[in-house]
C-alpha cells in the first residue's frame, strides 16, 4: 500500500521494503562500493558491518558481512583510486577499509584517535585535496580528534581540539564563508562550539551559540546545510531527550539566529537535510529510536519547515540513508533500525519510471540527422528545436495506481496519444518512425489522447481511467510507455507526427 502522497503530490514514497540485517543497527551509509554506479548500503547491526549490494532498481542481495561494526560509517574515496572506501568508529579509533574494488575490502587501518567515537565526519580540511576524519567522543567525554590524511594510504596522529567539554555530534562545513571547511561541535548544553579552519586543517575556537541541540546526553545527530536560501550553512540537530528538531539560522560569517524548535515524534535520533520534493529547498527528514516511522518534513524555501509526513518502517530508525537507490532521478531513503532486524528502503515516486529509447544517437539515428542531445532523456528533435521528454510521476501500483504520465517540449495545441507496450523496440535502439523513433513494441495499448496545452499533456487527466486500468496491467510486471504527436510544422520528413522517449515503468502488486 501507499506509505504517503501528500503536499500537492511533492513529497511521495512508497511503502518500505525490507532487507534483512541483524538486529540493532546503529549507523547506516550509502554509496557506490562495487562500481556499478548505483548506490549500495553498508550497515552496522550487533553482527558487524553488513553490506547489501544493489542489484539495480533498488533492489538488493542478501547482507554480506565484512566484519565488525562500529558506531559511525562514512563511505568515500580516501585514497584517490576511484573507489569507496570505508571509514568507521570501533573501540578508541577510526577504522578504515580501502576498497580493493568490486566492494571486496582489505583489513581494517586503525587510526588512533583518544575517544570511543560516535560521530564521525570526512572533509579536506588542509586543502591538499583528499578527505581528513574528524571525530567527537561518546556521550559527553570531552575530546574532539582531527586526522589528516597524508595520501598513499597514510595518516597523520590524531590532535585534539581544546575546549569541548562535553562534546556530543560533530558536522564539517565551511559555515564562516571563507572557503576551507570548519567543524560545528554541540556540547550536550543546548550550544555549540564554532571550530574555524585556518586553511591548512588546523582549528581555532571561534565562538559559542545557542543550538538547542539537548542537553546531555540528548543530542543525537546535527547537520549544517542552506535551508533558508541565503547562500551560508545553516545547523539543525534533533534532540532526544527534548524531543525537538532545532534549526538555528546562519546570519553570515557563523553568526547564527536563535534556534527555532518543531515537535516532529518521540526520540528523533537522526537528522538529515536533502531536496526530496524537487523545488530546491533541503528539507528535513528525521529517524527515532521510539518510533517505527520516519519524518520527512518540506521546507518552504526560507528555513521554515511544515508539518512532517510520517513514512513506516521497522521499530526505532535511529539511522537514515540517502540515495536514489532506484535511478529513476530522485531521492530514496533506508533506515536502520535498532529495534527490527531489517533495513527498510522506501523508494520514492515524485518521479516514476525510467527513460529509454533516447533519440540521442545511442540507438537508432533519428531520421533527417535531427539526433537530441547527448543525455537530454528525450525523443529526437522535433519543429520547436527541441525533444519531446515523457516522465512519469507518482506510485505505480495495482491495487493503488497512481501514476501520472506527462509529455512535454510538444508543439502548442497539438494532439498526444499516450500508448502502452510490452517491451521496448529493437532492443531498447528504437526504429525509425516519421521524425522520430517508435519505442514502445510488443501488444499495444492506447491509452487516451491529450491535446496539448502550451505544449505538454498528461495521462490521467480528471475523469479518466487510471493507467493500469486502461492498459489492463493487473500483475507485478514492466510495461513501456510512449506518447506520439502531431507536429504538422514543415521539418524533417514529409510525415506530420514524431514521439517522447520511451518510459520503462515497473508495476509493483
Amino acid at each position: 500500500m501507499l506509505a504517503a502522497l501528500a503536499n500537492a503530490q511533492t513529497v511521495c514514497f512508497e511503502a518500505a521494503q525490507h532487507a534483512p540485517v541483524g538486529p540493532q543497527a546503529i549507523s547506516i551509509a550509502s554509496g557506490d562500493l562495487d562500481g556499478d554506479g548505483d548506490a549500495d548500503v553498508v550497515v552496522s547491526t550487533n553482527l558487524g558491518l553488513e553490506l547489501l549490494v544493489n542489484q539495480g532498481q533498488g533492489a538488493f542481495a542478501s547482507a554480506v558481512l565484512l566484519g565488525p561494526g562500529g558506531w559511525s560509517i562514512r563511505i568515500a574515496d580516501l585514497d584517490g583510486d576511484g573507489a569507496r572506501d570505508l571509514a568507521y568508529t570501533s573501540g578508541s579509533a577510526i577504522h578504515v577499509r580501502f576498497n580493493a574494488g568490486g566492494a571486496t575490502f582489505g583489513p581494517p587501518v586503525v587510526l588512533p584517535a583518544g575517544i570511543a567515537g560516535l560521530s564521525l565526519r570526512l572533509a579536506d580540511f588542509d586543502a591538499d585535496g583528499d578527505l581528513d576524519l574528524a571525530a567527537t567522543g561518546q556521550l559527553g567525554s570531552s575530546a574532539v580528534a582531527v586526522v589528516q590524511n597524508l595520501g598513499n594510504r597514510t595518516f597523520a596522529p590524531f590532535t585534539t581540539l581544546a575546549a569541548t567539554t562535553g562534546t556530543m555530534a560533530l558536522v564539517a562545513g565551511d559555515v564562516d564563508g571563507d572557503g576551507d571547511a570548519d567543524l560545528v561541535v554541540s556540547l550536550g548544553n543546548g550550544s555549540a562550539n564554532r571550530f574555524a579552519n585556518q586553511g591548512n586543517g588546523t582549528f581555532v575556537l571561534a565562538g559559542t551559540f545557542a543550538c538547542a541541540c539537548g542537553t546531555e546526553p540528548s543530542t543525537a545527530s546535527i547537520e549544517l546545510g542552506d535551508v533558508d536560501g541565503d547562500g551560508d550553512l545553516d545547523v539543525v540537530a534533533s534532540d532526544l531527550w527534548n524531543e525537538w528538531v532545532a534549526v538555528t539560522r546562519n546570519l553570515g560569517a557563523g553568526v547564527f539566529a536563535v534556534p527555532v524548535t518543531y515537535f516532529w515524534g518521540s526520540m528523533p535520533s537522526d537528522v538529515l537535510l536533502a531536496d526530496v520534493d524537487g523545488d530546491g529547498a533541503l528539507d528535513a527528514l528525521v529517524g527515532y529510536a521510539n518510533e517505527g516511522r520516519v519524518s520527512v518534513a518540506r521546507n518552504l524555501g526560507n528555513g521554515t519547515f511544515v508539518a512532517p509526513v510520517h513514512l513506516l518502517t521497522g521499530f526505532a530508525p535511529q539511522r537514515i540513508a540517502i540515495a536514489d537507490y532506484d535511478a529513476d532521478g530522485d531521492l530514496d531513503l533506508a533506515t536502520g533500525n535498532f529495534a527490527s532486524a531489517v533495513v527498510s528502503v522506501l523508494r520514492a515516486c515524485r518521479i516514476s519510471g525510467w527513460s529509454a529509447c533516447p533519440g540521442d544517437g545511442s540507438g537508432s539515428a533519428c531520421p533527417c540527422a535531427n539526433d537530441e542531445a547527448p543525455g537530454a532523456r528525450a525523443g529526437c528533435r522535433n519543429s520547436l528545436g527541441v525533444g519531446a521528454r515523457l516522465a512519469g510521476a507518482g506510485p505505480a501500483r495495482v491495487a493503488l495506481d497512481q501514476l501520472v504520465l506527462r509529455a512535454d517540449q510538444m508543439p502548442a495545441n497539438a494532439s498526444a496519444s499516450f500508448f502502452q507496450g510490452t517491451l521496448l523496440e529493437n532492443g531498447g535502439a528504437g526504429i525509425v518512425f516519421d521524425d522520430g523513433l517508435a519505442c514502445a513494441g510488443g501488444a499495444l495499448v492506447r491509452i487516451g489522447t491529450k491535446a496539448n496545452a502550451g505544449g505538454s499533456s498528461a495521462y490521467p487527466g480528471a475523469g479518466d481511467p487510471p493507467v493500469s486500468i486502461r492498459g489492463a496491467v493487473t500483475l507485478a510486471s514492466e510495461r513501456v510507455y510512449q506518447v506520439r504527436y502531431r507536429n504538422s510544422a514543415v521539418f524533417c520528413t514529409p510525415a506530420t507526427s514524431n514521439a517522447t522517449n520511451a518510459l520503462r515503468v515497473l508495476w509493483a502488486p
